[in-house]
């Protein structure tokens, strides 16, 4: 939140009309370009909510841009994002990596109109921007135990199966400076509001039974109690042995949790971004305003002395 809100404090600073660049249009922009963009990514779901920073990824993105209207264009990213998230409690000790792959159309409004068919417009070289968007994204939660990776979808460790695609709203805001007509080079902030609490693997708040490991076998079935229970399988299987935990019914115990379902996941992303204009045409250096012309002053003539 305290990113978001010194972003939005720079994107009020940069508006002033008096920020422009000394170029004189002798050919229009092009309504098409291209970006890319590197950054980080965080993790907000049922393992962090308290503390997100301590769940940082990377993400990168390709993208396009086409303007329709006046400060307004459309366009889309394709990002590949990685999120992990370490567990809050530690006692708890559930803990996810997921290599995320998205795709979104965007809708993107820009304040100020490089674009203008105005030749004798002056471009702005500070531009701040919004946007929002609607997209696919599809994830894969693991996690490593002893070295081997364990996909966490395949084990049902909540009991229940869960589909690897899900629905994702970017919404973000942007400011970028303009090195020339061609290049652009920005940095943006995006919230992303995902349609599934099984980003991290965690949803439910009961944990599984313990009955429901009974198909499986050996190591198998050790592993899978361990992604599912945590920190806390050795006690858990105790406690059932003991009489505490009713083995055929999903259960809580000693006060643990396993997450929240009535809370969905979600992700930021900060990037910094290079796009290119397929601009046309020659561009050059407004000339300075001329000043109000003054005339040389008239020297008077020196009489000659009468011998």
């Amino acid at each position: 939140m305290k990113r978001l809100l010194l972003l939005l404090f720079l994107l009020g600073f940069f508006t002033y009309d008096g920020v422009s660049q000394s170029f004189v249009r002798k050919a229009g922009s092009s309504p098409l370009e291209v970006t890319v963009g590197v950054g980080s990514s965080t993790y907000y779901g049922d393992l962090a909510d308290d503390a997100p920073y301590n769940n940082f990824g990377s993400n990168i993105n390709l993208g396009m841009r086409y303007r329709v209207f006046p400060h307004v264009k459309v366009g889309f990213d394709a990002s590949l994002i990685s999120l992990s998230g370490q567990d809050l409690y530690e006692e708890r000790g559930l803990s996810f990596n997921s290599i995320n792959y998205e795709f979104a159309g965007i809708l993107q409004a820009e304040l100020f109109d490089n674009n203008a068919k105005d030749r004798s417009s002056t471009r702005k070289s500070i531009i701040p921007y919004g946007f929002v968007g609607v997209g696919a994204l599809m994830f894969n939660p693991t996690v490593k135990v002893d070295g081997t990776s364990y996909d966490l979808r395949d084990f049902q460790t909540n009991g229940e199966e869960y589909e690897k695609f899900a629905m994702v709203v970017p919404l973000g805001v942007g400011v970028k400076y303009e090195i020339n007509p061609q290049f652009s080079l920005g940095i943006e902030f995006t919230y992303r509001a995902v349609f599934t609490d099984y980003l991290d693997d965690v949803s439910k708040a009961e944990y599984r039974s313990i009955n429901s490991f009974q198909n499986l076998e050996g190591e198998e079935q050790q592993i899978a109690m361990l992604l599912a229970y945590g920190k806390q399988a050795a006690n858990f299987i105790t406690a059932a042995n003991n009489g505490d935990i009713d083995k055929t019914k999903d259960f809580t115990y000693g006060g643990f949790v396993r997450g929240n379902p009535d809370n969905d996941d979600a992700y930021t992303t900060t990037a910094v971004r290079l796009t290119y204009n397929f601009a046309k045409g020659t561009y050059k250096r407004r000339p300075k305003r001329p000043g109000r012309y003054k005339p040389p002053k008239r020297r008077k003539p020196k009489r000659r002395r009468r011998r």
